[in-house]
This record gives structure tokens, C-alpha cells and sequence, in this order.
């Protein structure tokens, strides 16, 4: 048997995903990560931006959250104008995003044994990189007491045979949920008679 690693074979450049224009905003980003850091890599108004975000950051509603944003402004900028020579490809085999305008090419990747971003900046001619991160929170973050809700869940373990020893756990409600006025007329699924899960 003659078996081919699909890794090392160019039959995979053919799943890379590319993109003939920038993109209107964040939700047009491509996925580019190692180990365990991850990057959403997007161009927007001439600019390289891309959000970080790294295994078991979570806020004080035990939520993934992206560690902030990194904006390169490139001068001359070779992105300013939407033209037939921009690029931005997903490289699938290498594990980078790669985007061209003109004589300009970035690359984006991350290291996959150490916490570690790489941005590379290739021009035939003098070019000057400014590197910018923007944090989420510029001032301590108060979460409000009606966003969250104590739900009593029981814990038991197999060899417990004493009652219910609840625990408490916190859950986010969003506004825009409407999870209020949606609690009001639903009974929890999970709950027993005597309204305990």
C-alpha cells in the first residue's frame, strides 16, 4: 500500500480560501491560530486588524472573551485602494493568512509551541508599520446585579447517599435576551416538583 500524506501533498492548497477584497468589518475574518493561542485576521478601511484570544481566558461570567485587537496601519498604504491586487488567502497546509496589495505582502501566523504572534511585512519599497493594541477594557468593568441570576443546582456524587447538597452557580441574562419576560411564563425542564433540579 502507497499511502500519501495529505499534508505534505499540494492537493490541500486547493481548500485554501481566498478573498478578492477586504472586508466590510470583524464578521468577514479569517481563523488563523497555534497551540493555544487563536486570531480572527481581517482587513477593514486599509487596515490589518485581527482580535486574539487565548484557552481559559474567561470573564466573571465564565465566558471565552477575545483578549483585545491589533491594528497595523501601513504607510504608504498599499490597502487604501480596493484594487484587482488585493489578496487575502487562508494558507490551510501552513497554517497562515497571507494578504498582498500591490508590492506588499503580510503574513499573519501564530507559533504552535509557544504563546507567540508573528506578523511579517514583505515591500519592494520603504514601508512604515505601526502596530496598535486596543484593549476591551480601558476602565474596571462593574457587572450589574441584573445580568446575573443564582440557580441551585444539586451535587451528588455516586457514593452519596445522604440528600441533595445544592451548590450554587452563576448564569449571565442578557437584556437583549429578554430572558426575563421569558422566565416569567416557563418552568425550568430541569426542575423537580419541588421546583429543585
Amino acid at each position: 500500500m502507497n499511502a500519501t500524506n495529505p499534508l505534505n501533498s499540494h492537493r490541500m492548497d486547493a481548500y485554501n480560501v481566498v478573498w478578492k477584497s477586504p472586508s466590510r468589518d470583524a464578521s468577514e475574518s479569517m481563523p488563523c491560530g497555534g497551540g493555544d493561542i487563536g486570531l480572527n485576521v481581517w482587513v477593514e478601511n486599509g487596515e490589518v486588524l485581527f482580535y486574539l484570544s487565548r484557552s481559559g481566558s474567561l470573564d466573571e461570567l465564565n465566558e471565552y472573551l477575545k483578549l483585545g485587537r491589533v491594528r497595523l496601519r501601513l504607510d504608504p498604504n498599499p490597502f487604501e485602494k480596493c484594487d484587482d491586487t488585493f489578496r487575502q488567502e487562508l494558507v490551510l497546509r501552513e497554517g497562515y493568512v497571507e494578504i498582498r496589495g500591490g508590492d506588499v505582502l503580510v503574513r499573519v501566523w501564530v507559533e504552535v509551541h509557544r504563546p507567540v504572534i508573528h506578523v511579517e511585512v514583505e515591500s519592494g519599497r520603504e514601508i512604515n508599520v505601526t502596530a496598535t493594541y486596543e484593549n476591551w477594557r480601558l476602565s474596571r468593568h462593574h457587572t450589574p446585579s441584573c445580568l446575573l441570576r443564582v440557580v441551585v443546582l444539586p451535587r451528588r456524587s455516586p457514593a452519596d447517599a445522604g440528600p441533595r447538597r445544592p451548590r450554587r452557580q452563576r448564569r449571565a441574562l442578557l437584556p437583549s435576551q429578554s430572558a426575563g419576560e421569558l422566565a416569567a411564563g416557563n418552568a425550568d425542564p430541569a426542575a423537580g416538583s419541588d421546583g429543585v433540579p
